[in-house]
């Protein structure tokens, strides 16, 4: 019976080793695109959609401002 709990216990270390380098990967890939958004904004292009060039919303930019494409284009990539 101790067994299965320490099989329990390891599993739950397993899982909690997966989701912390999870978001560890997720806060890497966030700052890279920080930095690539800071970039535009030196270069000039930033509010600019990478795929289509037209302009991001505003409100887009404001709910993501590391954004590299507009809510259509982003859509299209879902799909």
């Amino acid at each position: 019976n101790t067994r299965q709990g320490d099989l329990a216990d390891q599993a739950n270390g397993n899982n909690e080793v997966h989701i912390h380098l999870k978001l560890k990967q997720t806060d890497a890939k966030i700052l890279i695109a920080i930095e690539e958004a800071l970039q535009r904004v030196e270069a000039g292009s930033y509010g600019l959609c990478r795929d289509c060039g037209d302009v991001i919303a505003k409100a887009r930019l404001e709910a993501i401002p590391w954004t590299r494409v507009c809510i259509s284009c982003k859509e299209k990539q879902k799909a």
